[in-house]
């Protein structure tokens, strides 16, 4: 007998029974069925969120994830074998078993009985009231007798299936989708409509025979699918020369045109079941007749170049007429490329070094934000929720288009620049990363990043190990990361301890000044004029300490964003407080870890579709940033 896998996509419209395996009409064959593959169209967009690995049907290997190669799989998270550390990102290269586990374990793979062949069950996210086409492709091989006369699915309250191809001879039983397997054609597909919220469910794919009896052969399991919502605020940063009004509804209109929204709504954040919301929405609605005002932050240049927040530099750049296409004279028709000259450009000042000075992030997504609310304030008007701003200007560095940030987890807020105003899926990234989403490739910048955080982490758990046997009052700081109330809080009684301090340190003093006796400073036989010297030096410093603190604290209050602020000035601790700050850092920290190592894989730089790579076509969200996303919104 003649046996081959037959792929239904070369079938064409000839029905399976018409195959004549021995070039004549001898005898009619069967065909059954090896396994079936649940797979997106060609045409798909992001308008859902899918995801899938494929493995060799015989042995279970991956082979792919999301449609990449696996030898485009770079670093995976090892879990550690000592469950009091913290694990760490290795090389897959290094440990190609223990990587390969790490990824099956947040996929599904089924083992069809009668061929034993292995195929993988995908993800689905869609939101409720959404219909969305799968494709079935399927292994098939002519047998004499096969086993399944039909495929099946059955839905419920949440789903409604139906099986498809060219003659529309899919049939519906009920909740029950079926098509005879003499009718499989080229073009399979899963019509699948959301009836309504729905838990996280499997739904199996059957194999079916006449007798009755069923098999497995496939699959897919539906994530939980409530919609989440996320309301943004959007604004404008402008400078205050010229009109800018005029500046900021110009920004606004590039966003409006781009239809940034709709396509966060439907072709990628919709993935994860998100729908973005913009709560000043009605000044767009009417952009050009209202009152914007409200809705932008004009600095001025002079004052923001004193700051080292704005600068001119050069930067390097395509030769381009005004219309933005490359000067005849300056296009190079081998390389096929615009040659590239120095221009000088206004630029907001992401970090000091940009213009040759010591290496200072200024933060000036939290600059904007706080020059923008205290402008709302003077009007007697506050806004507490989400901010997307989009600035007039580019940014000194010249590989940042726009930023959000994954620390701390509730962080609201995406910085869009000029270059970027109108690249749709820069959004999409940024809000990402706002939602707990790394890169998915590591580079030197991003590898350093997670050891620095591993090491701070470790370093905070023998800090607090050591603070708790030593006997210093207080320790001297230069910064720290903490939550603010506690921090105000600990700042604060230092001051009033190191003001009891003194009171007992004065009245020693007038008494030294009213005695002739012998006298001693910490155990040590001294003069009487070295005696009140020292404590006036003492008394001195105490004081000094405490200004400190004072200046610790108008910072805080000035800065202050979030709960979890960086303070970066000269301040004061007492020991027992300064544990206290290392253990609320500490669990504040390790709720950070969980998402570190839920980002559990990274792959070679722009060698996928996701919208987390760079210097790629951004379509897709893997099924385990779905899940990170959506466990994100407990923090807004």
């Amino acid at each position: 007998m003649k046996t081959g896998n037959i792929g239904i996509r070369n079938l064409a419209d000839i029905g399976v029974e018409d195959i004549d395996v021995y070039g004549t009409r001898r005898s009619r064959k069967s065909v059954e069925i090896n396994n079936l593959k649940v797979r997106v169209n060609s045409t798909y967009n992001g308008e859902f969120g899918f995801d899938w690995i494929d493995v060799d049907p015989k042995t279970g290997e991956i082979l792919k994830i999301q449609g990449v190669s696996f030898s485009e799989a770079e670093y995976f998270y090892k879990k550690p074998i000592n469950q009091n550390d913290i694990g760490n990102f290795i090389p897959i290269s290094s440990d190609i078993n223990s990587a390969k586990n790490a990824i099956k374990e947040h996929y599904e793979l089924l083992t069809i009985k009668n061929s034993n062949q292995i195929v993988d069950i995908p993800w689905v996210l869609m939101k409720p009231n959404q219909t969305i086409e799968l494709s079935l492709e399927t292994s098939l091989e002519e047998k004499s007798n096969s086993y399944f006369d039909k495929i099946s699915i059955f839905g419920d309250e949440y789903y409604d299936f139906e099986i498809i191809n060219k003659k529309n001879t899919g049939k519906k039983a009920g909740k029950k989708a079926e098509m005879e397997v003499s009718e499989l054609s080229e073009s399979i597909l899963l019509k699948i409509k959301c009836l309504k919220e729905a838990p996280e469910k499997k739904y199996e794919i059957l194999g079916e025979a006449t007798s009755g009896s069923s098999l497995k052969i496939g699959g897919l399991t539906m994530m939980e699918n409530k919609v989440l919502k996320l309301k943004f605020r959007v604004i404008a940063l402008v400078s205050s020369d010229g009109n800018p009004s005029a500046k900021a509804k110009a920004l606004f209109q590039k966003f409006k045109d781009s239809d940034v929204k709709k396509y966060l709504n439907e072709n990628s954040l919709n993935q994860a079941g998100y729908e973005i919301e913009i709560e000043n929405q009605t000044m767009f609605d009417t952009l050009g007749s209202g009152d914007l005002d409200d809705y932008f932050y004009a600095f001025d240049k002079t004052d923001w170049t004193g700051k080292k927040y704005f600068a001119n530099i050069n930067k390097e750049k395509q030769d381009v007429d005004a219309a933005g296409n490359c000067k005849i004279t300056s296009w190079d028709p081998v390389k096929k490329e615009c040659a590239k000259i120095i221009v000088p450009t206004d630029v907001i000042v992401d970090n000091q070094k940009d213009i040759g000075l010591a290496d200072k992030d200024n933060d000036m997504d939290a600059v904007t934000i706080r020059e923008y609310k205290n402008k709302l304030k003077t009007k007697s008007k506050s806004y507490e929720g989400g901010i997307i701003i989009l600035s007039d200007f580019e940014s000194s560095d010249k590989e940042t288009g726009a930023y959000s940030r994954t620390s701390p987890l509730d962080h609201y807020t995406l910085m869009v620049y000029s270059t970027n105003t109108e690249s749709k899926d820069t959004y999409a990234h940024e809000i990402g990363h706002m939602l707990g989403l790394d890169h998915l490739f590591f580079n030197t910048k991003e590898l350093n990043s997670f050891n620095n955080s591993k090491n701070y982490y470790q370093t905070l758990k023998t800090n607090i190990i050591t603070k708790t046997r030593e006997s210093y009052p207080f320790y001297i700081y230069k910064e720290i990361k903490a939550k603010v109330t506690t921090l105000k809080e600990s700042l604060n009684n230092f001051i009033n301890n190191r003001k009891n301090y003194i009171i007992g340190k004065e009245r020693d003093l007038a008494q030294g000044k009213a005695s002739n006796g012998n006298f001693t400073y910490n155990g040590k036989p001294v003069t009487k004029a070295q005696y009140l010297t020292l404590l006036q030096e003492d008394i001195d410093k105490q004081k000094a300490y405490i200004t400190e603190n004072k200046k610790a604290i108008e910072i805080i209050n000035t800065n202050k964003i979030k709960d979890f602020e960086e303070l970066k000035t000269n301040f004061n601790i007492l020991k027992n407080d300064s544990i206290k700050l290392d253990k609320e850092f500490m669990k504040f920290y390790e709720k950070e870890w969980e998402q570190i190592e839920a980002n559990f894989l990274r792959f070679k730089k722009a060698s996928t579709k996701n919208i987390m790579d760079y210097d790629n076509t951004r379509v897709c969200f893997l099924s385990h940033q779905i899940k990170i996303m959506r466990n994100d919104i407990k923090n807004y």
